[in-house]
């Protein structure tokens, strides 16, 4: 998970020095989560929490990409969703010296033996796709 606006909406409103400032810029929350509250963990180890309170709000995440990627507002998502744009320069990465808790991600199935091919093949290429987000947000957060 980043924190994350667009360079459209910064170049115009500023870039928060630090996650406590997130309050004073126009927010934009994803209400499929139970809340809008998330940790930030600092280089030194410690934890911000913040709760910011949404200017626009939405439960459909590809309405709020639209949002980010227009210069509404700052958002807090997963970096899967934003990583062409960030790749693209389209999109910075906020505090990129702070981490998020990690989020798991499990692939449920039975029995092992009898996994069909396709399942396999679905769970690799999965694998292979989140290692190569991590690989890319750990570049992101060094530049």
């Amino acid at each position: 998970m980043v924190v994350c606006a667009a360079k459209s909406y910064l170049a115009q409103h500023g870039t928060p020095e630090k996650p406590g400032d997130i309050d004073n810029f126009s927010w934009l929350e994803y209400s499929v989560r139970p809340d809008n509250n998330f940790e930030l963990i600092a280089p030194e180890g410690l934890v911000t929490r913040l709760a910011p309170q949404g200017r626009f709000v939405t439960n459909d995440s590809l309405t709020l990409i639209r949002w980010l990627k227009s210069g509404n507002g700052i958002a807090y998502v997963p970096m899967m969703w934003v990583i062409d744009e960030i790749t693209a320069g389209e999109i910075d990465i906020l505090f990129p010296q702070y981490q998020s808790d990690p989020r798991p991600v499990y692939a449920l199935y039975t029995e092992k033996d009898k996994l069909p091919l396709k399942v396999q093949v679905c769970i690799d290429y999965l694998t292979g796709y989140f290692e190569q987000v991590a690989e890319q947000y750990q570049q992101h957060r060094k530049s």
